[in-house]
């Protein structure tokens, strides 16, 4: 690819230099500042240990193209920043990342990297046990069995103690408590 090729797609926008032309849509290449993309294209080819012909080989571009960027007369495109991204990431990953950042993007934004996972969920989120809140416990589980709270909080601790030296969650013990369905058998 040299000098201002347009590439159309069917499957959507190229980065946030597209625009939309009937059912398809255009890349319009939005070209890097030269003097902030020209030390990481040297540093790139230091990297791969490729010189301007190799280099634009495996960005599908001329030796003669490579040199104008390396001379600053020219800047690649984003998408040529991008691709350039790629081939460094496996090598050098600070490198990858700054030329994803002469974009103003990211790493998993050019889709190189995975994005972090989500932090997990606990399995039961954390709340003080206010005098009140276990009141209300076991004013519940004394009104379901009939009988007054005082009853019902010895029987209701111990059963509580054993859930947790179980590890078992107020989820997993509301779950097994729950009626089977008519028509099934418990085991």
């Amino acid at each position: 690819m040299t000098g201002w090729d347009t590439r159309v797609t069917e499957s959507g926008p190229i980065g946030d230099s597209s625009a939309r032309n009937g059912d398809k849509h255009v890349y319009n290449p939005i070209l890097v500042n030269p003097q902030v993309i020209r030390p990481l294209i040297g540093r790139l080819r230091s990297v791969l240990v490729h010189s301007q012909r190799q280099l634009g080989e495996a960005l599908g571009i001329s030796k003669r193209t490579v040199l104008r960027w390396e001379g600053g007369q020219t800047a690649p495109t984003d998408f040529q920043v991008a691709a350039m991204a790629r081939l460094a990431h496996p090598r050098d990953r600070a490198l990858a990342g700054e030329l994803a950042a002469s974009l103003g993007k990211s790493l998993v934004d050019l889709g190189i990297e995975a994005p972090a996972p989500p932090p997990p969920v606990p399995a039961w989120p954390k709340r003080p046990a206010t005098p009140y809140l276990v009141d209300s416990v076991v004013c519940v589980a004394a009104e379901a069995a009939a009988i007054l709270p005082q009853a019902m909080r010895a029987p209701l601790l111990a059963a509580v103690e054993r859930m947790v030296a179980l590890e078992l969650s107020p989820a997993d013990v509301a779950e097994a408590l729950k009626p089977a369905p008519k028509g099934k058998r418990e085991k």
